[in-house]
């Protein structure tokens, strides 16, 4: 299956944001630049990932009736691993599944990897398609 050959960089979400764990909800989603699609937030501390997001309807509903004063540190996901732009998808792939990840980082570079390295990111979604990309190849 030689899609599943590609990059992790190949393959990944490249629109991703990059937010301070200090900033508010309420204000990252008043953002203009992820109005009405969905979103992945890699959460900066330090200069260091610290998390992800995923923002979606459901968040946007949940925070409309949730206070104001919620950072996105608080709600966002230690549930990720951190990949280098060249490994080898079907590897990120098996490494998400072991470490039951949401998402992977893609970071250019070496370790330890810095939020100026951040890439994108790679979710069940962008697995998907690189998943329907490879069964196109084979005509029914």
């Amino acid at each position: 299956n030689m899609d599943l050959v590609r990059s992790a960089g190949d393959i990944m979400d490249a629109q991703t944001l990059i937010v301070p764990a200090e900033q508010s909800v309420e204000a990252l989603l008043s953002r203009s630049d992820n109005e009405g699609r969905l979103s992945y937030i890699v959460v900066a501390d330090g200069g260091r990932v610290s998390g992800v997001l995923r923002i979606n309807t459901a968040l946007r509903h949940a925070s409309a009736a949730a206070q104001s004063d919620i950072h996105v540190g608080e709600v966002a996901s230690r549930d990720f691993i951190i990949v280098l732009e060249n490994d080898i998808a079907f590897d990120v792939i098996g490494r998400m599944w072991r470490h039951h990840a949401i998402m992977a980082v893609v970071v250019r570079g070496s370790a330890p990897p810095e939020v100026a390295h951040v890439l994108g990111v790679i979710s069940k979604e962008q697995i998907a398609d690189a998943v329907a990309d490879s069964v196109a190849v084979y005509p029914p």
